[in-house]
């Protein structure tokens, strides 16, 4: 792909997510559900449909549900493994709410020994995964950055997708109201990698800005010996050095022309984080309707029925392991190198 394609392609991915991005309120009116959670070294956010959820495990639980016996010692049905049906219908779950999902995103802190200059690490995470259906793409980082609140956030320093590109171009292009944007000092001196999956003419510059700051380093301690230079020497070292400094001041300023339209040399914060109360709260609901769900298609007898159910929807959507598992699931079959 040319550089005039590539163009025109972020150009098509950044006026897409301005026409149809999901806002936060419409989400939450459409019964969206957040689930947030911490593991595998990072924080988690992720959306999921409730009405698709709902619907998908009716009709799974309906499916199947008539080689489920819940029964147990203090259940008057008896002669069935309670614990293994238990499990059986927890599987029925999580093969509902995997499709129903709509967005998940992580991130996590910086680790000092890494491709991040000190100076550009502080009160900054880094978006590692990120995936979603049409139109939560944007909705799915502004979680992450109201979740990061008060810190900053930036692109990942190894792998940015074509959509991922596009939703931080949007921050870059479009968000300058409410979203806050420093410039990432580490990139201009090569201390801060830019991510590898993208080369960009930036990336080049700072490279040979590098270059130079090596050979500038190198003409000036030439300079001071130990070596006896005679003057005609020492003039030409002067004038290779003033012709060095002139090609860096060159170079610095077709870097940060670059730069200031380079979004993944900068970092974001949101100025004002979104509510999530509702999002949230549809979470909890989301655990209580796919239990009413399955207490429908298996009209349990007693207490000791009902609980086997609950605790079967709980085993995934209470449980970290479970929802990593569905985490990663999602973004697996979305991501688009």
């Amino acid at each position: 792909m040319t550089m005039k394609e590539e163009g025109k392609k972020r150009s098509h991915l950044v006026s897409s997510i301005r026409e149809a991005a999901v806002t936060n309120r419409e989400a939450a009116s459409q019964s969206m559900a957040l689930f947030t959670f911490k593991g595998d070294g990072g924080t988690h956010a992720m959306l999921v449909d409730f009405p698709r959820a709902a619907s998908l495990l009716q009709k799974e639980l309906t499916r199947t549900g008539k080689s489920y016996a819940i029964g147990g010692r203090d259940s008057p049905r008896g002669g069935s493994d309670a614990e293994n049906v238990m499990w059986d219908i927890t599987a029925a779950v999580q093969e509902a709410i995997e499709p129903a999902v709509v967005g998940y995103i992580k991130f996590s802190r910086i680790p000092s020994a890494g491709s991040v200059a000190g100076a550009d690490r502080k009160d900054a995470f880094m978006i590692h995964l990120a995936s979603a259906e049409s139109g939560y793409g944007p909705l799915m980082y502004d979680l992450a950055l109201s979740l990061a609140y008060p810190n900053y956030i930036m692109a990942d320093r190894q792998s940015v997708s074509p959509g991922a590109f596009a939703v931080w171009q949007y921050y870059l292009q479009n968000r300058s109201a409410d979203v806050a944007r420093v410039p990432l000092e580490g990139v201009r001196t090569g201390k801060t990698d830019m991510p590898e999956s993208r080369p960009s003419k930036a990336a080049k510059e700072a490279w040979e800005l590098s270059l130079l700051n090596m050979q500038i380093r190198d003409t000036k301690e030439d300079m001071k010996g130990p070596i006896h230079w005679e003057p005609e020497e020492i003039r030409r070292l002067q004038k290779d050095l003033a012709v060095l400094l002139k090609k860096k001041e060159r170079q610095e300023k077709r870097m940060e022309t670059l730069l200031q339209g380079d979004p993944l040399a900068w970092k974001f914060k949101i100025k004002r984080p979104l509510g999530t109360a509702r999002l949230s709260a549809n979470a909890q609901k989301l655990v209580e309707g796919l239990i009413a769900v399955a207490v429908q298609v298996f009209q349990p007898k007693n207490t000791y029925e009902v609980n086997v159910l609950r605790q079967a929807v709980k085993n995934v959507l209470n449980l970290r392991d479970s929802l990593l598992n569905i985490g990663d699931d999602f973004f697996q079959k979305k991501y688009k190198p």
